[in-house]
């Protein structure tokens, strides 16, 4: 137990990008967390540590499968799903890019939107409210898809958004679907990021900084759009997830999920809050979710006028509020432990 301290407190020393994360993982609290050798931690690379045991063999199923304890029948824990647990792992670490190599790093965002959101299903169903343009809903999801790609503009690269939550309003019974991009802790790393496009946005970039400018919103962010492509540029926020929002927003506008099915589209980002924990958090959480809240005015707006049926939330959600909120959802007592839910 000693040696899984000491790994935790180096960790926070010295994982820069994910110091944050770390000083989380490392405070008292996660003590009897890790005594378990089916959470042992070792190293991945110089900065990160990730989950193991000594029966995974370095595979990565096994050693989640092992730090969750998803052996037990579902019939004797609900919400310890073996079978969800091997499709939604499936998508979640084989998706559009490499996250069969971090998924067992304990500052991976794959891995919490993948514990926390796996055993959904039509007899464990998760139910909110959301808002979008000062509008409450009421929604119902009983199915899942992790890594949902939607087309964007290159046909080889996708828009991929982390989680897909499929049901429907609980007051109009309209059909609906909600994209949410997962941030665990890349959000506590703001720089001046600048995030080069083709020409192939250029026409979306343009509609977005003429409706900033418009509505006087994210004013120290400038999207560029010219001859040579998109960008964006300014401030010292989150501008990354920026970017990302707004590609999915175009992900959304061309989803199967609207163009076939003809469901309503939601989209919005939940983060992982460690201001709990680690005082520092609260004050890049609350830079990046006022920098969301502004550019999901933009996108409304411009949603509105192209009259698509595609709605951005309010309001950037955190992991804590929405699994409080999702109060008849069974999760893992494992993965409540593990991430203080």
């Amino acid at each position: 137990m000693k040696a899984q301290k000491d790994i935790r407190l180096a960790a926070a020393r010295k994982s820069k990008n994910f110091r944050i994360v770390y000083e989380y993982f490392a405070h008292y609290s996660y003590d009897d967390v890790f005594s378990s050798a089916s959470r042992r931690l070792s190293p991945a690379g110089e900065i990160s540590l990730k989950l193991d045991s000594e029966k995974s063999n370095g595979d990565p199923y096994k050693a989640l499968q092992d730090a969750f304890n998803i052996t037990l029948p579902a019939k004797s824990a609900p919400s310890k799903n073996f079978s969800l647990f091997r499709t939604h792992f499936r998508e979640a670490a084989y998706g559009h890019g490499t996250e069969i190599n971090e998924i067992t790093q304990i500052n991976s965002s794959a891995l919490v939107a993948l514990m926390c959101f796996y055993p959904i299903n039509d007899k464990n169903p998760i139910e909110i409210t959301v808002s979008s343009g000062n509008e409450h809903h009421r929604l119902h999801f009983s199915s899942l898809v992790l890594e949902k790609e939607n087309p964007v503009y290159a046909a080889n690269h996708p828009s991929s958004i982390d989680i897909a939550l499929y049901g429907f309003d609980v007051n109009t019974g309209e059909s609906v679907v909600l994209f949410l991009e997962s941030k665990f802790g890349e959000y506590l790393t703001p720089g001046d990021f600048d995030s080069h496009y083709g020409k192939s946005y250029r026409t979306d970039y343009e509609d977005i900084n003429k409706k900033k400018e418009e509505l006087h919103l994210l004013e120290d962010v400038s999207f560029h759009a010219g001859d040579h492509g998109a960008s964006i540029k300014g401030g010292h926020h989150y501008n990354d997830g920026i970017k990302q929002i707004v590609s999915h927003f175009i992900g959304a506008k061309k989803s199967y999920e609207l163009i076939s099915e003809g469901r309503k589209v939601y989209l919005g980002t939940i983060l992982f809050d460690f201001s709990g924990l680690v005082d520092e958090g609260k004050t890049l959480l609350d830079d990046y979710c006022n920098c969301y809240k502004d550019l999901a005015k933009i996108l409304n707006s411009i949603a509105a006028d192209q009259k698509v049926n595609v709605s951005v939330i309010d309001n950037a959600c955190t992991y804590q509020d929405f699994f409080r909120q999702a109060e008849f959802f069974k999760m893992d007592e494992d993965v409540k432990e593990f991430y203080k839910l």
